[in-house]
């Protein structure tokens, strides 16, 4: 499913957000090393597209040698403190987060924090069954990771399941810039952005006049270029003001 909507996103020339197996855990043991290469191949063959890959297995990151693209975003789950040692399993070098989901005890973030503020995002969420909520965590356990997050300068998404135990104007819904794109691809962007003939300005094509020649009465009219409204204008009043001495 996923290979098809990148496929498809592909096409119309738009970059979006990939969670890559997001109903699995492709670092899994039980996966062959050559699966996850060929992943990487594909995610690198479409770079306008940005890439999150999530895993309970982040040590094996690095034995398939991850790329460290800044389109690629790995992280791990982590569900009790136990677990915050696959923080340290991460890749260095790239861009790493961490899914608190569903934070089942207390992580004690200030324990692991040199580790912890290595994350460039942390997302936090309860336990939920069919869209409801079976076990929350405690707030005291939230404020500890949010505060820790806050003082380390790192983003902080709380899924929805835990907009009843922090109330929803303490809802942190952040998300790193590298994640917010969606970006066109070079094709697409050529077809769809010009130079304006006048004064150089890069602009949508649909923003500027496009200019079109015919070289003989019989043939159909070429384009040949674009401007900017403003340069057409003064464009166009030169040569009305030529307009006598000139023969069109």
């Amino acid at each position: 499913y996923h290979k098809y909507r990148v496929e498809k996103l592909d096409r119309l020339g738009i970059g979006r957000c990939v969670f890559v197996g997001a109903m699995a855990d492709i670092f899994g043991p039980w996966v062959p090393g050559e699966w996850i290469s060929e992943v990487f191949r594909e995610c690198e063959a479409r770079p306008q597209h940005s890439y999150m890959f999530l895993t309970k297995n982040p040590w094996r990151y690095n034995m398939a040698g991850v790329p460290t693209a800044d389109n690629m975003w790995f992280g791990a789950t982590v569900t009790g403190e136990i677990e915050m040692a696959r923080i340290a399993d991460l890749p260095f070098g790239g861009n790493t987060f961490v899914s608190f989901e569903p934070l089942t005890e207390d992580v004690r973030p200030e324990k692991h924090r040199e580790t912890f503020r290595r994350l460039g995002w942390v997302i936090i969420g309860a336990k939920t069954s069919n869209g409801t909520v079976v076990s929350a965590p405690d707030f005291e356990w939230v404020k500890r990771i949010v505060l820790e997050a806050d003082s380390a300068g790192i983003p902080v998404f709380m899924k929805d399941s835990l907009a009843q135990i922090v109330g929803e104007k303490n809802m942190r819904r952040d998300i790193p810039a590298g994640l917010r794109r969606a970006e066109i691809s070079r094709k697409m962007r050529n077809k769809l952005y010009a130079r304006c003939g006048g004064c150089g300005a890069h602009m949508k094509k649909s923003d500027m006049v496009t200019l079109l020649a015919r070289f003989a009465s019989h043939q159909s009219a070429t384009q040949y270029g674009f401007m900017c409204r403003a340069c057409f204008e003064r464009h166009t009043k030169g040569l009305s003001a030529g307009a006598g001495n000139t023969k069109a």
